[in-house]
């Protein structure tokens, strides 16, 4: 079992989040390293839960919102009830390849959602289990989590954000309103 710890990674500037509020669906990919070795991330969101009740968490999904730090605008978050995709490793992670899922509360996006400050931004919780010889859930491995600073740069047709966050990665994301 391969126990080196891949927190506190750089992100890189390449990399998506784009969430389709009309299938109710979002996705996170990019590439995250420290000193060239690390893990391309490819995680799909689904069970899109917007908040219908302003100000309040009345409507969140069960055992959510979870709030760390700065949850300060909490009852206006949205979230993914579902989450699902893959860590695949790079540099010396080459060959150590992931599957990920949802562990605990629901994938959060909204002002202070990232736990670490009242920014927008997102969280998620997952559990990481070894990928198989067939590409599935292999032997669980541990623990881990997103937490994602998304701020706002303008782009022709679509809304860009640039990511910072858990893993330590810079990111440029797409937000598609549908």
């Amino acid at each position: 079992m391969d126990t080196r710890r891949f927190t506190q990674n750089e992100f890189i500037p390449t990399g998506s989040f784009v969430e389709n509020y009309g299938a109710g669906t979002a996705s996170l990919t990019g590439t995250a390293l420290k000193d060239g070795n690390g893990f391309i991330i490819n995680a799909q969101f689904s069970g899109y839960a917007p908040n219908a009740i302003p100000d309040s968490t009345a409507d969140a999904p069960a055992g959510s919102p979870k709030v760390e730090e700065d949850g300060s605008d909490k009852g206006n978050w949205w979230y993914y009830t579902s989450t699902s995709g893959t860590l695949t490793g790079v540099g010396s992670f080459a060959g150590t390849n992931y599957v990920i899922e949802r562990a605990g509360p629901a994938f959060q996006v909204g002002y202070g959602a990232s736990g670490k400050n009242s920014d927008f931004g997102a969280s998620g919780w997952l559990e990481i289990y070894h990928m198989n010889d067939l590409g599935g859930k292999g032997d669980y491995f541990k623990q881990g989590d997103f937490n994602l600073d998304l701020k706002r740069v303008p782009d022709e047709g679509a809304t860009i954000l640039l990511l910072s966050g858990a893993l330590g990665l810079f990111f440029m994301i797409r937000r598609r309103l549908s």
